[in-house]
């Protein structure tokens, strides 16, 4: 409710777009899912790397729900599921990291 309520009050503010820019998303991302999303500062981290500069609506309404969802590790993650292209995008990215992290552990 708190991310949907960030949204209306961020797109009102830049005439209705259906994006959201990029460092007010992170900034409230990091503000409202600290210790929520496990995977957070990884998110961040890909969103900064890739030259993202607006995160669509359907990311913003559905980074919470995959973020209490799937697990920290993307075991029950489905490459077939309904996600936006940019959490698929973000899956591809950050799998082979956390693999390498894993094994070295």
């Amino acid at each position: 409710m708190i991310l949907k309520s960030c949204l209306l009050v961020s797109t009102q503010s830049t005439g209705g777009s259906k994006n959201l820019n990029i460092d007010h998303a992170i900034q409230t991302w990091r503000i409202v899912l600290a210790g929520r999303f496990r995977l957070l500062e990884e998110w961040c981290s890909f969103l900064e790397q890739h030259d993202r500069r607006a995160i669509p609506r359907d990311t913003w309404n559905l980074l919470l729900d995959f973020a209490i969802s799937i697990n920290t590790d993307l075991s029950n993650y489905d490459h077939e599921g309904a996600w936006p292209c940019l959490i698929d995008e973000f899956v591809t990215w950050v799998q082979p990291r956390l693999e390498a992290s894993n094994s070295m552990s």
